[in-house]
């Protein structure tokens, strides 16, 4: 059985959906469904997951910097800290278009987009 592609309209409730449990800020649903012409159902989920991990890649990029940051500290003074480091909550920065954009590019590489 053939299904076609989503509107424009059913682009825009399926991202809804698709992000429905997502922190989410500034994000122009109806210039997304525009921007996915031609994105199958099954494309819309590939962008909101690839769009989903950049906020983690950044964090992973944060602490990685922090880390070699706190290796040089140690190695320049080369004093060995005994202080135990505070609990720190990890806080997500929120998905935006941005992070909507750079996973579309990232997908461009799907046959039948625009």
């Amino acid at each position: 059985m053939m299904v076609g592609l989503p509107s424009p309209e059913n682009r825009e409730v399926i991202l809804k959906t698709l992000l429905a449990k997502e922190k989410y800020e500034d994000i122009e649903f109806k210039k997304l469904s525009t921007l996915t012409k031609g994105y199958s159902g099954s494309d819309l989920k590939n962008l909101c997951m690839t769009a989903a991990y950049r906020p983690v890649q950044e964090l992973m990029q944060q602490e990685k910097a922090k880390e070699m940051k706190k290796e040089a500290e140690i190695e320049i003074s080369e004093v060995a800290s005994n202080a135990t480091e505070e609990d720190q909550v990890i806080v997500l920065r929120p998905l935006n278009m941005e992070h909507m954009r750079d996973a579309k590019n990232k997908l461009l590489k799907i046959p039948h987009c625009s």
